[in-house]
């Protein structure tokens, strides 16, 4: 094994001090602006609108076909909504963690 010069820990600290000032460069910078989490927002609340609508009307013509008593469609209406809210729940949850940490 080799000894280390003093020059290269020079070096180290001129490195480290160029790493401190890329990272505060990289703090500064917004990941998300209003605008973008606006567009986000607003897109995945017109995404549940559409998705939910299209459960409804597969639903309701499904029922309209068959015949079948009220209380089934309200039961196969809410447990759809349910299901759907039940699976993407956690995708927001889990984007507020990483946010956090």
């Amino acid at each position: 094994m080799t000894d280390v010069p003093s020059d290269d820990r020079s070096t180290e600290d001129a490195t480290s001090s160029t790493d401190d000032s890329v990272r505060s460069d990289d703090a500064s910078r917004p990941t998300d602006g209003p605008i973008r989490r606006t567009v986000r927002l607003g897109s995945r609340i017109l995404l549940d609108a559409v998705i939910l609508a299209a459960w409804v009307l597969f639903v309701v013509l499904l029922f309209l076909e068959r015949a079948w008593p009220r209380w089934g469609f309200y039961v196969i209406l809410l447990a759809g909504v349910a299901l759907y809210v039940a699976i993407t729940a956690p995708w927001s949850g889990r984007r507020r963690n990483e946010t956090r940490s």
